[in-house]
């Protein structure tokens, strides 16, 4: 066992799960920000669920010999139950695809100099996917180390700014499932379901066989935590209102001015074609086999 497929395996599990946890901060509004304090307790069980789920995959994968998700699924269950198993992952990596391609257009429409933007910005997420997809095994814990570090001081800055954001919105949001712990626990589940089942595939190839489960899921759950908390913690910070928009992240780093605005746009179409890569390479499993 070698602690570089710890390593390995727990970033390559925060990269598939970027769009959700360092994007525009919208996913984080819906699982924790409208919950209020009852976000901290759902953050906790969404870290421990999700570096559950990765060490579980770490352990069954070495058990299995198995380096893609769709070979340990008919290795351990068969090829009947895999083919069931493998048409439910294979449909919700799909839709999860699609809805990162569609993060990463409107990305490319808001910043790209060029007609149609939106176009462009997917054209390039998915070149950029496909070439992560190719050496996956080396890159993407890579960028699943540079995203987690500049997607937590990201967050952190926006959170320390004592600033106001400017926001032009009239009447009162009034989350209605704040203080609620089995909203908080429910969200909390689903949201470590959805991040495990796109980054199971991932978990897979990058742990080579020489991860060790419990150390695995310990550094998936702790940088899950880390980000999830950073990111509570920078919405906690805009108030009520920052509740309603559809990309809270921006009036926060508009405080930042240009500056601001790129690397808002930037994270969140990086973490987008992270999100879009695990998904295809995991897509790509079930199709090759």
């Amino acid at each position: 066992m070698s602690k570089g497929g710890n390593w390995r395996a727990a970033l390559a599990a925060l990269a598939a799960s970027a769009a959700t946890g360092c994007g525009s901060g919208r996913a984080l509004v819906i699982f924790f920000g409208q919950l209020g304090w009852a976000s901290w307790p759902g953050i906790a069980l969404a870290s421990a669920a999700f570096g559950l789920m990765a060490g579980l995959v770490a352990r069954l994968c070495a058990r299995a010999g198995a380096d893609y998700f769709a070979a340990l699924c008919r290795r351990s269950l068969g090829r009947g139950c895999a083919h069931v198993v493998g048409v439910f992952h294979a449909l919700m990596l799909a839709a999860v695809a699609v809805v990162a391609l569609t993060n990463a257009g409107e990305a490319g429409a808001l910043t790209l100099p060029v007609k149609r933007g939106f176009l462009w910005g997917m054209g390039l997420a998915l070149a950029l996917a496909a070439l992560l997809c190719l050496w996956e095994r080396q890159a993407l814990p890579w960028a699943g180390l540079i995203i987690l570090a500049v997607g937590a001081a990201f967050c952190a800055a926006l959170a320390i700014d004592p600033r106001p954001p400017r926001l032009y919105l009239r009447g009162d949001v009034v989350p209605a499932l704040a203080g609620s712990l089995p909203a908080a626990a429910g969200l909390a589940l689903c949201y470590a379901a959805l991040n495990g089942c796109v980054a199971a595939d991932a978990v897979c190839r990058c742990s080579d066989g020489s991860a060790r489960p419990v150390r695995t899921g310990l550094l998936s759950g702790a940088g899950m935590a880390l980000t999830l908390a950073l990111g509570n913690a920078m919405l906690a910070r805009g108030g009520p209102m920052l509740l309603a928009l559809a990309a809270p992240a921006v009036p926060l780093a508009a405080r930042w001015g240009l500056v601001g605005f790129w690397l808002c746009a930037s994270l969140a179409f990086f973490c987008n074609v992270l999100t879009l890569s695990a998904a295809m390479g995991g897509l790509m499993g079930w199709l090759g086999r």
